[in-house]
């Protein structure tokens, strides 16, 4: 019997948004799982979808929109409505640079990922990141 995922990403740049996607689906068909994602390139519309998600990715800055709208206050927003949810901050920004958010907000967060190279790269990007999660998850 095929497994069941329902993924969320959510990320300004949506050609960057479609890349994540076409990697994602081609992740799933290696796993062999039954992928539903659900892609917002707006955190607003995010944050009023009521859908329950297993994963959820953020970008850490919306250009676009205020304060209260960072990967780091959305992942509190979804920890705190799925707390079994295991969320992903996938930004531009190097660990170093935003350590002290990382910890500030390290409840809600359990992974991230630097977006610079990772597909082409064998750190251990997104991709690797949710497949690692997953086969933890399913070899309980």
């Amino acid at each position: 019997m095929k497994k069941y995922l329902k993924i969320a990403i959510v990320e300004d740049s949506r050609p960057y948004l479609k890349l994540v996607s076409m990697f994602l689906r081609q992740l799933s068909d290696e796993l062999g799982v039954d992928l539903d994602l659900e892609l917002f390139d707006n955190p607003v519309d995010y944050k009023v979808n009521r859908d329950k998600f297993d994963i959820v990715v953020l970008d850490y800055v919306f250009r676009q929109y205020t304060y209260g709208a960072n990967g780091f206050y959305l992942a509190k927003f979804t920890k705190e409505r799925l707390p079994d949810c295991f969320v992903v901050i996938h930004s531009s920004y190097s660990e170093t640079e935003i350590k002290e958010m990382l910890s500030e907000f390290d409840d809600y967060i359990d992974a991230y990922s630097h977006k610079e190279g990772e597909f082409y790269d064998k750190k251990m990007g997104l991709l690797e990141i949710i497949k690692k999660h997953l086969e933890d998850k399913w070899s309980d």
